[in-house]
């Protein structure tokens, strides 16, 4: 019989999903993890306010920040960018192309462990889009 496992045993197991994810541009690799449960929620909520009218570019915004706070982190799957203030500092001095490029694969790495489907899985604007 397997051993029960603590809600500690269980964050450990996941964090130890980490990914190393190469960025030339930043002359290395990076780490990154899956999203955690929470996180996912939060971005769902993104897509409105009640009345369905929220600016896309502050839903995008915010799905970035979520996502790099969250996923990019270091190699023991502990969030590197602690606070939405570290986020804002690290975008407001990196280009987009790699950003978006970690964005990605944060979230395709986040889809291959819920088991989401290439077909099912949406990009934020796509998913901003459906009801």
């Amino acid at each position: 019989m397997s051993d029960i496992l603590t809600p500690e045993a269980i964050i450990q197991a996941e964090r130890a999903r980490v990914k190393e994810f190469e960025v030339p541009e930043w002359g290395g690799a990076v780490c990154i993890r899956p999203l955690p449960t929470a996180v996912m929620i939060q971005l769902e909520d993104l897509s409105g306010n009640g009345d369905g009218k929220v600016a896309l570019t502050k839903i995008v915004a915010e799905y970035g920040n979520r996502v790099l706070r969250f996923g990019l982190c270091d190699q023991k799957g502990v969030p590197m960018l602690k606070t939405d203030k570290s986020v804002e500092r690290f975008l407001g001095e990196v280009s987009i192309v790699p950003v978006s490029n970690v964005i990605s694969q944060i979230m395709e790495l986040t889809a291959d462990v819920a088991g989401v489907q290439e077909d099912d899985a949406a990009t934020p604007e796509e998913a901003l889009v459906r009801d």
